[in-house]
């Protein structure tokens, strides 16, 4: 039986797993499963919902395998028999950073000389996740299933929005942080982002200000003086 996982990288397929990012960051939703042997499985990825962690869950992936929010997580890729992705972009709920994504995925044989069969999907409405009652204390922990479904595997992933204008920049490794646009500084209090050559140019021009009135103030002493 292949093992699957289910991780969320930077950018793309080939990017690093991260746990932190900006909201509107572009992230690839990637779910992988390993086998021992080759051409004999086929991985259907389905039944997907994402939890703030406090009970507010969401279906994002139908029963079927098929994207209900195309704001949320469009129609799955399928580039090979066990590997399934797509491309979203970092969201967060009003009052909760953190997000907790779990999804099931389906194993079946590969029937020989023949292609796995995927999720025939529509294109995805605009804001069609269903919102779902789920206790909190649950959402994370992975069901036990019974003999009749143990080709069904269920497989999470949680990620970390942060929001800059809120001045929500926790000390964190360079390589767990995903910013956006690296040259964008934030100030806080203001809630003002501007870049650092805009930065840079504000401190020559202050630091040259200061170093003429320096100058000036001694020529006016100097001249005084005789």
């Amino acid at each position: 039986m292949p093992v699957c996982k289910y991780e969320i990288l930077n950018g793309g397929p080939t990017g690093e797993p991260v746990q932190f990012a900006m909201i509107g960051q572009q992230v690839y939703h990637k779910w992988t499963c390993d086998s021992e042997t080759i051409d004999t499985f086929c991985a259907v990825v389905h039944s997907c919902t994402v939890d703030d962690g406090n009970g507010d869950t969401v279906q994002i992936l139908d029963e079927n395998g098929c994207a209900l929010d195309k704001f949320l997580l469009n129609n799955l890729e399928y580039p090979t028999d066990l590997m399934a992705g797509q491309e979203a972009h970092v969201y967060k709920y009003a009052d909760r950073s953190q997000l907790f994504y779990q999804c099931q995925i389906s194993i079946s044989i590969k029937e020989p000389n023949a292609e796995c069969a995927r999720p025939q999907c529509a294109e995805p409405k605009a804001f069609g996740a269903i919102k779902q009652e789920q206790q909190a204390q649950f959402f994370r922990v992975l069901k036990k299933r019974s003999a009749a479904l143990e080709n069904v595997l269920d497989v999470r992933a949680e990620i970390t929005a942060l929001d800059v204008l809120d001045g929500e920049l926790p000390a964190l490794p360079e390589a767990a942080l995903l910013t956006a646009d690296p040259t964008l500084m934030t100030l806080p209090s203001e809630g003002v982002c501007m870049s650092l050559q805009v930065m840079s140019v504000m401190v020559s021009g202050l630091v040259f200000l200061m170093i003429l009135a320096v100058v000036c103030t001694a020529l006016c002493l100097r001249v005084k003086k005789y």
